[in-house]
């Protein structure tokens, strides 16, 4: 029911009578309050990013610091809504201070932890990239990634320059397979990412996108669908569209990853003409095919307390792509 209050008041940017709401529970219900804290803040901080407020935000996150196991799905979607904002600094404290109960809890599966240190580590890279600080950044992501010192190096020159190197077409596909070259595709959004961020998106929220089209990219079902000449790396649109689904469902699990995902598109499909990857006339077909996909996400959302914010940043990049 509080989900339900949460979207209208959202809705209406009467934000004040919803925190009012969750202030009285916590005053004359403390122990449902105290059992539910994260659920509650959970919905606080989604609230302050609908109107870009985020002034209470270090102390809506202590609860998650304190009880990560508590709502951890709801701490996961936290940690995306915060990553899709920039809003880097004060989640990055919390995430150190729940890190040990993370690995710690009955609560959280083995994929979960690694999922939450793979996380911790990118923001602190980002944070040290942010800060122009790369003094001690090896030493501080490699407490939560094992990962060599010549390898980060090499991933740190790719997000902060144009050496991409060159890519190749045929390395994307294992040899004798229907599978992904993993590496191959880790390589090329890693680049990416670069490219995005020297278009104007935030490093966590290109980081976001990424994630999205490397899990879409790697799902072997999805190449039964692209047709004979095309490249492998050009998203289809029935597939995606059913891979977006899966994050829009009943509980709109994932929003934000499906908003930085469809802000990225044009930028990638340009990124891939810009390599020699597809011609132009795929590079173009593809925008063009893809477009309707887009302007589905984009009416979805202008009805959601989300669409303020993300409407206008998903139109911004398609028109910029195009």
């Amino acid at each position: 029911m509080l989900d339900t209050i949460s979207s209208e008041a959202r809705r209406r940017e009467d934000l004040d009578t919803l925190v009012g709401l969750i202030g009285e529970i916590k005053e004359k219900c403390p122990v449902i309050y105290v059992k539910d804290a994260p659920y509650y803040n959970s919905i606080l901080i989604e609230n302050m990013a609908v109107v870009e407020d985020f002034s209470d935000l270090p102390a809506a996150l202590e609860v998650f610091a304190e009880k990560p196991g508590g709502y951890i799905d709801g701490f996961f979607r936290t940690i995306e809504t915060l990553m899709y904002y920039s809003e880097i600094d004060p989640l990055i404290p919390a995430m150190e201070k729940a890190y040990p109960k993370v690995l710690e809890s009955e609560n959280i599966i083995s994929s979960g932890i690694d999922e939450f240190s793979t996380l911790l580590g990118w923001l602190l890279l980002f944070r040290g990239l942010k800060e122009q600080d790369a003094g001690s950044l090896y030493e501080d992501v490699s407490r939560y990634w094992d990962i060599s010192r010549e390898d980060f190096d090499k991933m740190v020159v790719v997000l902060t320059t144009s050496s991409a190197g060159v890519f190749e077409k045929q390395e994307f596909l294992k040899k004798e397979s229907k599978k992904m070259n993993t590496n191959k595709v880790l390589q090329l959004t890693t680049a990416l990412m670069h490219a995005l961020n020297k278009n104007g998106m935030g490093y966590s929220r290109a980081l976001m996108a990424r994630n999205a089209l490397v899990e879409y990219l790697l799902d072997h079902k999805r190449l039964e669908e692209v047709e004979k000449g095309r490249s492998i790396l050009v998203p289809q649109r029935a597939s995606l569209d059913s891979y977006l689904t899966s994050y829009l469902d009943i509980l709109f699990s994932k929003p934000h990853r499906v908003v930085a995902l469809m802000e990225a598109l044009p930028s990638y499909l340009g990124f891939l003409h810009a390599h020699g990857l597809i011609e132009n006339d795929e590079f173009e077909g593809a925008l063009a095919s893809l477009a309707p996909l887009k302007d589905d996400v984009v009416g979805l959302f202008k009805s959601r307390p989300e669409g303020r914010v993300v409407v206008p940043a998903i139109e911004r990049e398609w028109e910029r792509g195009t």
